[in-house]
């Protein structure tokens, strides 16, 4: 219980941060202390990617132990380590993403980034799913 307590916790600063950046980023914006009116986009979309990136570090400690799991425990958690890596490099992708590039190229690329991830992921769980019904 303490586990999901810690994730709601950790989920819910990554959207207050998320907030305040965005709303101090549009108050800076329109007090003249930045002149990018794209800012409060940007940071948000950065902590975003951090958020991808936290996630996908905490993915392989918070899974289902390897010992309670009815499956070859080396393909389980191989199949966590490969999720957590791609989550965290899909993050970090996006994230500069935002950084480096102009806002109409950061949109599609950034999102290209999570969505290819995602897709390797679900394909490799999807892999290890039908090779497991094989072996039974």
């Amino acid at each position: 219980m303490s586990q999901a307590m810690s994730e709601i916790k950790r989920g819910l600063l990554f959207a207050g941060l998320m907030l305040v950046v965005a709303f101090g980023a549009k108050l800076a914006f329109r007090a003249g202390l930045i002149a990018d009116p794209e800012m409060s986009r940007r940071a948000s979309m950065v902590i975003l990617g951090a958020f991808y990136v936290a996630m996908g570090n905490a993915m392989p400690k918070t899974l289902v132990p390897l010992s309670v799991q009815q499956c070859d425990s080396g393909r389980a958690q191989a199949f966590q380590r490969f999720a957590g890596w791609t989550f965290v490099l899909s993050g970090l992708a996006y994230a500069v993403c935002w950084l480096v590039l102009p806002v109409p190229l950061a949109q599609p690329v950034s999102v290209a980034f999570l969505l290819g991830g995602t897709a390797l992921v679900a394909a490799r769980a999807i892999r290890l799913k039908f090779s497991h019904r094989k072996s039974v």
